[in-house]
């Protein structure tokens, strides 16, 4: 049975082309998500848990996992070790190996993969303990032909927004239609 333990990936946008996939900069940040498996006691405080690392999303085969999908194709994923900001200061992680897939089948794509945190004992933030395993994360991906579609899309709404506020200025701006009424 899969356990899986999920958190959040903050990505502002990630271009994802092959050659884009490389190294980093990540920030995680995890916390009690609808559906999750985790213990109804872990982060029953709605408190979030921030990890910064650099990842490392390599193209070497990785071992099937069901978290990643049916019929993907998983990858090696790696990261050295992770940091946080606790009451004693900045503390360092140990970050195992894990597996990455991109999943296109839908729009945004969905990049979602796993790390290895089972050397990270004895790890709290703000009332939320990092659990001893692998964790999960999914991340919206999108590449460089969804950016330009959005792009293209962007302007015409930004037209009809434009259209309708200046047809709601000329009524704000015209004769008080209550008072004509009242003539």
């Amino acid at each position: 049975m899969l356990r899986s333990r999920r958190g959040i990936v903050i990505l502002a946008c990630l271009f994802a082309t092959a050659d884009a996939l490389a190294k980093w900069n990540v920030a995680l940040n995890l916390g009690r998500e609808p559906g999750s498996s985790m213990p109804e006691s872990w982060a029953a405080s709605g408190a979030r848990f921030f990890l910064q690392t650099q990842i490392e999303f390599g193209d070497d085969p990785a071992a099937e996992e069901p978290f990643l999908g049916r019929g993907r194709a998983p990858r090696c994923v790696t990261a050295e070790s992770a940091s946080f900001t606790g009451v004693g200061g900045r503390r360092e992680v140990a970050v195992g190996s894990g597996a990455w897939v991109l999943a296109r089948d839908r729009a945004p794509s969905v990049l979602r993969f796993w790390l290895d945190f089972s050397g990270a004992t004895d790890v709290e933030s703000r009332g939320v303990a990092l659990p001893a395993e692998k964790l999960y994360f999914t991340a919206s991906a999108f590449d460089a032909a969804d950016v330009a579609d959005a792009r293209r899309d962007l302007l015409p709404a930004n037209q009809k927004r434009a259209a309708a506020q200046a047809e709601v200025d000329e009524v704000r701006e015209g004769p008080n239609l209550f008072a004509l009424a009242k003539k």
